[in-house]
């Protein structure tokens, strides 16, 4: 059973972007220790990572964000959040999907289908010093757009996979479900939490393939194998002249589509 519970926060104005409307109600209610989900059919501003929008047509996908407060969590930790989000996601979604193995968690935190966009995750905390106050977790997960804009290089809907629209609300039980019980091994401190990293190894995309990446600092292309995730969410690359570590947004994925 999940040992934590998203209460459902009801906001008695238009909200543009649920996550900044989270990060906000959060810093007004320190001392409120309950997890809380808050859902609108439509984001005016909906956020995506490094600033970057969210698109979505009214009432076709679910763009949840998510407030949680971990008791005794610390900066070191963090990454976990971003891990078990990403899983979370990633196992809601892989019943309604005809092939499940296409499936892969996209580091940091996408979720791909095959090699378009799925999901994507923005996750963002609050510090005091070394220890976490609370996290915000937005989902965007294109569940019944039925076409996207040109301009966006690589999305994908349910729809488009499975030919048919799917019931939201199923979806968002899935989801919200999966939600609860992964982050509730965080909340508890479960003995299981040592095994999400494996989890999620076992999903990343391009794991131990060779695959191309582009410098985002010079633009210079390159072949690399994705070897593993350090604790502080760096990416290990074996490159030509040995394993590196980068952070996100120094390197960008080509693309072959």
């Amino acid at each position: 059973m999940p040992t934590l519970s998203f209460s459902v926060l009801s906001p008695t104005s238009p909200v543009e972007s649920t996550y900044t409307y989270l990060y906000d109600w959060a810093a007004q209610h320190p001392q409120d220790p309950n997890a809380y989900v808050l859902e609108v059919p439509y984001q005016s501003a909906g956020r995506g990572q490094q600033g970057n929008s969210w698109y979505s047509s009214e009432g076709k996908n679910l763009l949840p964000s998510f407030l949680v407060r971990f008791p005794h969590f610390y900066a070191p930790m963090a990454w976990a959040v971003s891990e078990l989000t990403a899983l979370a996601v990633w196992e809601a979604v892989a019943p309604l999907v005809p092939s499940p193995e296409l499936l892969r968690i996209k580091w940091p935190n996408d979720i791909y289908y095959g090699e378009r966009k799925l999901a994507g995750i923005l996750v963002g905390h609050s510090f005091s010093e070394m220890r976490i106050n609370y996290s915000i977790v937005g989902v965007g997960l294109n569940v019944n757009e039925r076409t996207f804009p040109s301009d966006l290089p690589n999305p994908i809907s349910l729809y488009q996979i499975v030919g048919k629209e799917l019931d939201l609300s199923l979806v968002r039980s899935l989801l919200y479900q999966s939600m609860e019980q992964r982050l509730g091994e965080i909340a508890t401190l479960a003995p299981t939490l040592n095994m999400y990293h494996l989890d999620y190894l076992e999903r990343l995309y391009k794991r131990d393939e060779k695959a191309t990446f582009r410098n985002t600092q010079d633009g210079r292309e390159f072949m690399g194998i994705i070897r593993d995730v350090q604790p502080n969410g760096l990416l290990v690359m074996m490159v030509e002249d040995g394993l590196k570590h980068f952070a996100f947004k120094e390197i960008e994925y080509v693309h072959d589509l």
